[in-house]
């Protein structure tokens, strides 16, 4: 749980803001239905799994600046005149967001699932005082102003990964093992705004996810002690949205490291599109909903790519670096 409190002030124009007070306070994860002794995870029932997890957050900012109006009305000797003032106005809005989520991870055989729910409830209370003129003798008038909005966004997700392993044991140029680590990964995500003034559409999206870790294991010939390298450290990733009315498909991001020798190492990546650019009559080039390879023959293009090279140099003895 943390409290925060804030105020700035312009001494230029006196303008002030600030928040008084801010809380947060986040539960992140219990079991309400595990047993106290149940033992190891493997003599636990499925519904021990069973996690909750709860957020709150309430803020109150406000602001303060002053305000021109211009043709107030004043008497002045008995003297009507018009004139522009000075008025002071304020801000005030009060929100409370409140989130409460429900998920589950259970393991069947080699795969990993993680079902889950989740409800985000935010409310915020608006005033607001407006100088202005009064319609009916337009004299100085500040009308406190009231407002609220609301949201609620109900969400359900569910991803799986797992692992595969590949090795082999050449047995030459000192390599006593190779071994190639696959890591699939696909989660789907659902969200429906339930409550709210101007709520949005429901969204359903899919991601899609590839790890890949090559590693090799080397043994000294003096001592034959092994020693584990890793190789290269590749990964692939990419989404679709089934609620988008085009381009569903996300580009696909491709990510990169690799080490040479401990000395250099080397981070890449690259991010590949699927869909056809095509160039309008003023030169411009967009995205259109077609696939490059029904158009071209071709899966994607190439559209970003990065390298970078770092080193660390260190002085012995414990000197600077």
């Amino acid at each position: 749980m943390s409290f925060n409190v804030g105020r700035t002030q312009d001494l230029r124009n006196g303008n002030v803001s600030g928040v008084l007070p801010s809380v947060n306070f986040n539960h992140s994860q219990s079991f309400p239905f595990r047993r106290s002794g149940s033992g190891s995870a493997a003599s636990q029932s499925w519904y021990e799994d069973i996690a909750l997890g709860y957020g709150a957050s309430f803020t109150n900012r406000f602001s303060a600046s002053d305000r021109k109006v211009a043709g107030v009305k004043q008497t002045i000797d008995s003297v009507d005149v018009f004139s522009t003032v000075n008025a002071r106005g304020r801000e005030r809005d009060r929100t409370l967001s409140q989130s409460l989520s429900v998920n589950f991870a259970p393991k069947l055989g080699h795969v990993s699932i993680s079902p889950a729910v989740s409800y985000r409830d935010v409310r915020t209370f608006i005033e607001n005082d407006v100088p202005g003129l009064n319609p009916a003798d337009s004299t100085l008038e500040i009308p406190t102003v009231t407002s609220s909005r609301k949201s609620g966004v109900f969400t359900a997700s569910l991803s799986a990964s797992t692992k595969f392993y590949g090795t082999a044991q050449p047995g030459i140029l000192g390599i006593s093992a190779l071994r190639h680590t696959l890591s699939p990964n696909l989660s789907f995500a659902w969200a429906n705004p339930v409550t709210g003034d101007n709520r949005g559409k429901e969204t359903m999206t899919m991601g899609f996810g590839l790890g890949n870790i090559f590693e090799m294991k080397t043994a000294i010939p003096d001592t034959g002690e092994a020693t584990k390298v890793q190789l290269l450290n590749l990964n692939l990733a990419g989404s679709y949205n089934f609620s988008a009315d085009s381009l569903r498909l996300a580009p696909l991001s491709i990510s990169f490291r690799t080490g040479i020798h401990d000395v250099v190492d080397v981070d890449g990546g690259a991010s590949y599109d699927f869909y056809q650019l095509v160039e309008s009559p003023q030169g411009q080039f967009r995205r259109v909903n077609r696939y490059l390879i029904s158009e071209e023959g071709r899966l994607a293009r190439l559209t970003s790519i990065r390298l970078s090279l770092s080193t660390k140099i260190a002085a012995d003895g414990g000197g600077a670096s």
